[in-house]
């Protein structure tokens, strides 16, 4: 009904119709069916060890979530993991770019050169796949990675559930997210429904990755999740739902930062609730005082 409402909408996708088949199969496919074929249900050593989690949140800021060494009370389910756990406050990223500061923490090795494409530090370093983190942990454990933006299935013995293998499971968001930008989204009234094209991934990542923790599957296993959480642009208020205020703008403009800062915090605040989500999945498969 809303295309209808606005032709001009409605001839852009018509026009456009056989390159979003397309970019479907290609996105959706390139980096799942001519994969190697995951070996992970094979791993068995360790089955019985307790099960890990890696939680990756993009530019969550320190100063806004614990600026006095202690995470502020509006952030509960942060505040509540940080008083269970030991909480490291002098633990920060290598890079101002989320592509080298994962491939540094993954390595522990500075990266040998910063003018590469964002997507692909991977392979800036010679023998990262036989010595990174995860293939080394594969070879006693199930690896299982929910990832966004970076392209993490590079291990066969991987078992993948990012935005790659959502591409597969549900072809149009990638549609959405190529296809529909901002720019055509606001003024059809869409975002409300579609969110913005930087997080069309960003919930059915994190849903893929809860949905799978299941009392009986979980140990042995090491899961690592990476969302584009509270990343720009900030859109989501405390609830997840899209709000109206501006998503992006610059930061060193004092005119703006206000704005922005509200925003961000919005964006946070949704992020802890997604946090509660995972402790509260934890509590009811018996795992939380189990888990890494």
């Amino acid at each position: 009904l809303v295309i209808l409402a606005r032709p001009a909408i409605g001839v852009f996708l018509a026009a456009f119709a056989p390159a979003l088949v397309l970019w479907t199969l290609y996105m959706g496919y390139t980096n799942v069916v001519f994969a190697p074929p995951s070996t992970a249900r094979g791993v068995s050593a360790d089955s019985h060890g307790p099960p890990v989690f890696i939680l990756l949140f993009d530019e969550l800021d320190r100063g806004v979530l614990m600026p006095s060494g202690h995470v502020e009370a509006e952030f509960s389910n942060f505040r509540r993991l940080s008083g269970d756990s030991v909480v490291f406050t002098n633990s920060t990223s290598n890079y101002w770019k989320t592509c080298y500061s994962v491939t540094s923490l993954l390595t522990g090795r500075l990266l040998p050169r910063l003018d590469f494409q964002a997507s692909d530090c991977f392979q800036e370093i010679g023998d990262f796949r036989e010595t990174n983190l995860f293939s080394l942990l594969a070879r006693r454990r199930q690896v299982r990675v929910y990832g966004q933006f970076m392209r993490y299935c590079f291990d066969p013995a991987f078992r993948c559930g990012g935005t790659a293998e959502l591409q597969v499971r549900y072809p149009y968001l990638s549609l959405l997210q190529h296809y529909l930008p901002d720019e055509i989204r606001r003024p059809a009234g869409l975002t409300a429904i579609l969110g913005y094209a930087d997080h069309t991934y960003t919930l059915p990542v994190f849903n893929q990755f809860l949905s799978e923790i299941e009392p009986s599957r979980a140990p042995g296993t090491v899961s690592y999740l990476h969302v584009l959480l509270p990343h720009s642009p900030y859109v989501f208020d405390e609830t997840g739902r899209v709000h109206r205020a501006p998503p992006r703008g610059r930061w060193k403009d004092k005119s703006e930062y206000v704005t922005l800062l509200r925003n961000y915090k919005r964006q946070v605040r949704f992020l802890d609730r997604l946090l509660g989500r995972f402790i509260a999945k934890l509590e009811a498969a018996g795992l939380y005082e189990k888990s890494i």
